[in-house]
């Protein structure tokens, strides 16, 4: 009898407490919670191994992958994170994060903390995805740009190796550019010069500024790439666009109206090109047999140590701040960014083809130093820095805006208009763009 009173009891306070609105440490065993990942690039069959993987160890949370359409992305995602439909993972560019950062859940400080944050990957990491203190994304990899040159090209000139400062990169491409009778390019030194059928253009334009010392913005976000001044009263940002614009004046070194670049890369028709890590896969499926190498990106003369600078373009996992399952989601990824599953992903990558994405993890950067493709890309992590110049977003309003921007002030120079006027002419408009994103 005192053992069936003991039960009665024990019944009318779950009872009681049930409807007190009170949980017990029992109450989240039943249906296991699902969360939703939106990616873009890695086909399903390669994540799912760490998907089944984190599942083993996590049995209450359930990860349903879908890999989404790049073409309409940024607007999906735009709508979404403000509605109760909001994916609980998505994969975004790095440079949304400054557009998103309202929208988007900051880590737990048990996941993540500044400090261990900023020790585990790249500095450009640090300096894209934490805003106001907080860190609103991770990445999974990084990339950027590297130069890619044709190995046969080069040894028909005697060049052993590929330029490492722009001196000799100007060098190289005058030697390589080769035309006819008629003074027609039938073989391009190297693809930069245009906008136009220059893949990656504004990347390059890009690196050009920061490795000539442009502040592309202040600490208030006020746009100053038209206004950098040295100490010898120079306007770094004009002399970048203006050396950029030389291979398509006076050291002409590729013809615009050909196919995009790099398809002429692939077609053996342009010895040098620049291009981040995606398109060395490009090059590889359409043109196996191409002779190529890629390098680390060119530096100015004497840049050494701490003044080398280089251009990156990089895909992040944020946590919408309206998914109802954020801490799990910050659980995976968490545990996507490990060591050993960072690794691990890669060599599921590699299954499928010739290399996974480049490691975003500082500590791993050594593990690529021998690989053909990818050792570039490592090897610049510590100097990478970035600006909303970034190729291949689609986004349409944010980058795409920008680079058209600067497309048009390119244009204008090429048509005697000088350099700083043309940036003192765009630049208004790509304050007014970065205001409307950041509202």
């Amino acid at each position: 009898m005192i053992f069936l009173a003991g039960i009665f009891i024990v019944i009318a306070l779950v009872f009681i407490a049930l409807k007190s609105g009170f949980k017990l440490p029992f109450s989240s065993i039943g249906k296991p919670v699902e969360l939703t990942y939106w990616g873009l690039w890695e086909d399903p069959k390669i994540i799912q191994p760490l998907i089944d993987s984190f599942e083993k160890d996590n049995p209450t949370i359930k990860i349903k992958y879908e890999m989404r359409d790049i073409s309409s992305h940024f607007q999906t995602v735009q709508t979404r994170l403000q509605s109760t439909q909001s994916p609980d993972i998505v994969r975004i560019h790095s440079t949304w994060v400054a557009s998103f950062a309202n929208l988007l859940s900051g880590a737990p400080k048990d996941v993540f903390d500044n400090q261990t944050f900023a020790s585990t990957f790249h500095p450009i990491a640090s300096k894209m995805l934490i805003k106001n203190n907080q860190i609103l994304a991770v990445p999974l990899e990084i990339d950027g740009l590297a130069l890619i040159y044709n190995k046969d090209l080069f040894q028909k000139e005697k060049l052993t190796e590929p330029p490492s400062t722009w001196d000799k990169f100007r060098d190289d491409a005058r030697l390589l550019t080769k035309k006819d009778a008629g003074n027609n390019i039938i073989q391009g030194g190297a693809a930069l010069g245009f906008s136009q059928n220059i893949s990656h253009f504004s990347d390059i334009l890009g690196l050009m500024l920061a490795q000539n010392g442009v502040q592309f913005e202040d600490s208030k976000g006020q746009v100053q790439f038209h206004k950098t001044i040295s100490p010898d009263a120079r306007n770094l940002g004009a002399e970048a666009l203006t050396f950029y614009n030389l291979f398509a004046s006076s050291e002409k070194s590729y013809d615009p109206s050909w196919e995009n670049s790099l398809q002429a890369f692939i077609n053996g028709k342009v010895a040098m090109i620049f291009a981040p890590s995606y398109q060395v896969l490009t090059i590889l499926g359409q043109n196996p047999n191409l002779n190529f190498g890629v390098a680390a990106v060119p530096q100015l003369p004497g840049a050494q140590g701490g003044n080398t600078i280089t251009w990156a373009s990089f895909w992040v996992e944020a946590v919408p701040k309206k998914s109802t399952h954020q801490k799990e989601a910050w659980q995976f990824l968490k545990y996507l960014t490990q060591k050993e599953n960072q690794a691990a992903l890669y060599r599921s990558a590699v299954n499928f083809r010739a290399f996974g994405e480049p490691f975003s993890r500082a500590d791993l950067a050594t593990g690529l130093s021998s690989d053909l493709y990818t050792a570039a890309f490592a090897s610049q992590g510590p100097n990478y820095t970035s600006w909303f110049m970034a190729d291949d977003t689609h986004d349409g309003v944010f980058n795409d805006a920008i680079i058209k921007l600067f497309s048009q002030a390119l244009e204008k120079v090429q048509n005697g208009q000088t350099s700083e006027s043309a940036l003192n002419e765009i630049a208004p408009l790509v304050q007014k763009i970065l205001d409307e994103q950041r509202k």
